[in-house]
C-alpha cells in the first residue's frame, strides 16, 4: 500500500527547505555566475533538504527498511542537486530573470514528481502493476480515510504553501508581468511580498505583511470565522491609501491582493474540510 503520509512528509520537507529555510543570500549565490559559488550554494541547499527530509521521515523508520529508505533519500537529494545545478547553468547562459516565473513552476512540478516516485519506491517492494496499485491507493480512498497524522501533515503543507509559497509565487508573477511589458523593471515598486530591498539590502515589510495577511485569512476560515476577512482588506487598503494615485502601484496592489486572497481562501476551506481542529 502507498505510504501516503511519507509523501506528505517529503512534500513538507521540500516546501520547508525551499521556502522557509532558504535565505536570500542562498538564492543569490545559487544564481551566481561563478561556478564554485553556485556549486557550494546548491550543495548547502541540498544538505538542508537532506537533514529536513531525514528528520521528518525518521518517524516512519520503525515500519520501513532503513537502508532502502536512506538510499532512496540520498538518490532523491542527488537528483535535486542536479536539477538545481542545471538551473544555475541556465541562469548563466540565458536571461534567467525573464523566465523566473516559468522556471519556478516547472522546477516545483519536477520536484513533486520525483517526491512521488520516491514515495512509490519506499512503499512497494514489488513494483509490478504499479499503475493499478497507485490507482487503487490514491484515487479510491476518499479524504475521510486519511488518518489524523496525514491530516496534520496536509495542514502543515497547506500553511507553508499559503504563506511562504504564495509570497514567492506573487513576487515572481509580478516580476513576470513587468518583464513582459516593461524591460526596465524597478523591483522597489513591488508592494507585495518582496522581502529584500535591492538598494539598502534591508528587509522589506511587504513580504511579512502578505504572509500575515494570508495566515490571518487561513486561520479565520479554518475556525469558521470568515466575516473577519473584511478587516484585513480594510486595514491593507488604509495602509496603502497614499500610493493609490500611482497607476502601476494600483495594478500590482489589486493583482497581488487578489492572488493572495484566493490562495488564502482556498487553503482555508481545504483545512476546514479536513476537520482537524474540531
Amino acid at each position: 500500500m502507498l505510504e501516503i503520509n511519507i509523501f506528505y512528509s517529503l512534500l513538507l520537507a521540500h516546501f520547508l527547505s525551499d521556502f522557509v529555510f532558504q535565505t536570500n543570500k542562498s538564492v543569490n549565490d545559487r544564481l551566481n555566475k561563478k561556478r564554485e559559488i553556485y556549486i557550494i550554494a546548491n550543495l548547502k541547499h541540498c544538505i538542508i533538504h537532506l537533514i529536513t527530509t531525514l528528520l521528518l521521515i525518521s518517524f516512519y523508520f520503525s515500519s520501513l527498511s532503513i537502508i532502502k529508505t536512506l538510499a532512496i533519500m540520498i538518490v532523491l537529494i542527488a537528483v535535486h542537486f542536479i536539477i538545481d545545478i542545471f538551473k544555475s547553468i541556465i541562469n548563466n547562459i540565458y536571461k534567467y530573470k525573464k523566465y523566473k516565473f516559468e522556471i519556478f513552476l516547472t522546477d516545483q512540478v519536477i520536484h513533486f514528481l520525483f517526491l512521488l516516485i520516491a514515495t512509490v519506491l519506499i512503499s512497494y517492494d514489488n513494483t509490478s502493476n504499479i499503475s493499478i496499485k497507485l490507482m487503487y491507493d490514491i484515487i479510491i480512498p476518499p479524504i475521510k480515510y486519511i488518518n489524523l497524522n496525514g491530516k496534520i501533515l496536509i495542514v502543515a503543507n497547506l500553511i507553508v504553501i499559503g504563506t511562504w509559497g504564495c509570497g514567492i509565487f506573487i513576487k515572481l508573477f509580478l516580476e513576470h508581468l513587468n518583464y513582459k511589458h516593461d524591460k526596465d523593471i524597478n523591483e522597489e515598486d513591488y508592494f507585495e511580498d518582496v522581502n529584500i530591498s535591492k538598494k539598502s539590502g534591508k528587509m522589506n515589510g511587504g513580504f511579512y505583511i502578505g504572509f500575515l495577511e494570508r495566515l490571518f485569512i487561513i486561520t479565520a476560515i479554518s475556525i469558521n470565522m470568515p466575516e473577519v476577512i473584511g478587516f484585513t482588506l480594510a486595514t491593507k487598503s488604509i495602509a496603502r491609501f497614499k500610493n493609490f494615485d500611482k497607476d502601476k502601484f494600483v495594478e500590482e496592489f489589486i493583482i497581488g491582493s487578489f492572488i493572495s486572497f484566493i490562495f488564502a481562501i482556498i487553503i482555508g476551506f481545504l483545512i476546514k474540510k479536513l476537520s482537524v481542529f474540531y
